[in-house]
């Protein structure tokens, strides 16, 4: 862990806005890979890095292995599922990701093609291929073997249970690491989507857990389910609402036209009496009170008018007042999310549950600070755009 992150993880925790500020730094690229490093070392402590004559043997190992195999069954033995898969951990022990991301793929391959696409063993392949990607700092791949390990959950697990809400926690939490931290390096308004789909991910999962709970200890399991998308739910309130209050006017949507069209006036000069009716005189243009008086004696003035395009003070309203509706939206969503996951702890028992309760009620405080700061914003952003106009 550097210096940097060392210092900021000491101060959001000695400070009042510690859902800002460890919301941001647990998601940042540089505390992203910090944490997979962490993870690796985790990993690592209890296998010793081999020198490289150890290793050369203990690949030679694994390869005679592979080849005995493929030379009695072929390419796709069962058996090498196995084997590939001693091999990729064996790889990611030693920190040599990449070759471990080689390992497994292969060991899916052979998986999906002897048990078919929706077996439930390739789980345990793709959290392994998950980990490597992300030791690498391979976010676009770690990020697709996560939707596919969703993608294989839902069709494994029906919505409601315990397995398919653990299922949406796990992929929520990476979406929202991912979101936070930009991973993927999208466009504000992409991420503000982004933000929108997760709320909507899991208040779904929220709806599909049957409310009929016949006894007290039904009712402890069932909020320990759902305490990790209650919490999920409100810090993707929280993102989206940071990322609107971000975001140019231009982005919002206004009502009637952006422009519209105004007429504007000249005085101009015609033929003076001494050039006579067929002198032909050049028309003078004047521009301004100013230059009336520069109109030869006897002429004529009249007045010519034209249109031309200016922005449309109105549509530039209904544009900051349609940012402050989803911002009021979003924070609804939040407090929402937190008088939910203030239920849930409540239901909680303080002697069975008590590590539970204890952290999620340390998130609670965290949030609803997060969301006094948000209502604060939220007027202080609407109060800016009626004092000094839209930007």
């Amino acid at each position: 862990m550097n210096k940097f992150n060392v210092t900021y993880r000491q101060l959001c925790l000695t400070s009042m806005a510690g859902l800002v500020c460890m919301l941001s730094l647990l998601s940042s690229p540089g505390m992203a890979a910090e944490n997979t490093a962490s993870s690796a070392e985790t990993n690592t402590a209890t296998t010793e890095l081999l020198p490289d004559s150890q290793l050369a043997e203990q690949q030679e190992y694994f390869q005679q292995q592979i080849q005995q195999l493929e030379s009695q069954s072929g390419p796709f033995e069962p058996g090498l599922i196995e084997v590939l898969s001693d091999m990729g951990r064996w790889y990611q022990d030693q920190g040599q990701h990449e070759q471990a991301i080689e390992v497994y793929s292969r060991a899916l391959h052979i998986l999906r093609v002897n048990e078919g696409l929706y077996a439930e063993a390739q789980l345990r392949i793709l959290d392994s291929l998950i980990f490597n990607y992300k030791a690498v700092q391979n976010w676009r791949l770690a990020d697709d073997r996560h939707h596919l390990r969703f993608r294989l959950a839902r069709k494994l697990y029906i919505p409601g249970t315990t397995k398919y809400l653990d299922a949406v926690a796990t992929q929520g939490n990476w979406r929202l690491q991912v979101n936070g931290g930009n991973l993927l390096e999208r466009s504000i308004g992409q991420q503000i989507e982004e933000a929108r789909n997760l709320q909507q991910l899991y208040q779904q999962s929220i709806g599909e857990l049957s409310a009929e709970v016949d006894t007290e200890a039904d009712k402890t399991d069932r909020s320990l389910v759902l305490l990790p998308i209650a919490h999920g739910q409100a810090i993707a309130a929280y993102q989206q609402s940071n990322l609107l209050l971000e975001m140019p006017t231009s982005y919002f949507q206004g009502d009637g036209q952006r422009y519209r069209l105004r007429t504007v006036c000249y005085p101009v000069a015609g033929p003076s009496a001494d050039s006579g009716s067929g002198g032909g005189a050049a028309v003078q243009l004047a521009e301004g009170r100013d230059n009336l008086s520069n109109v030869a004696s006897g002429g004529q003035v009249s007045r010519v008018c034209s249109s031309e395009r200016i922005n449309n003070p109105a549509y530039m309203n209904s544009r900051n007042n349609e940012r402050q509706l989803q911002l009021e939206r979003a924070a609804l969503s939040m407090q929402a999310a937190i008088q939910q996951l203030q239920l849930l702890v409540q239901t909680l028992d303080p002697q069975q549950n008590h590590e539970a309760r204890r952290y999620y009620a340390s998130q609670l405080s965290e949030l609803e600070v997060g969301y006094i700061r948000l209502q604060r914003d939220i007027r202080r952003n609407s109060l800016r755009w009626s004092q000094i106009g839209i930007r």
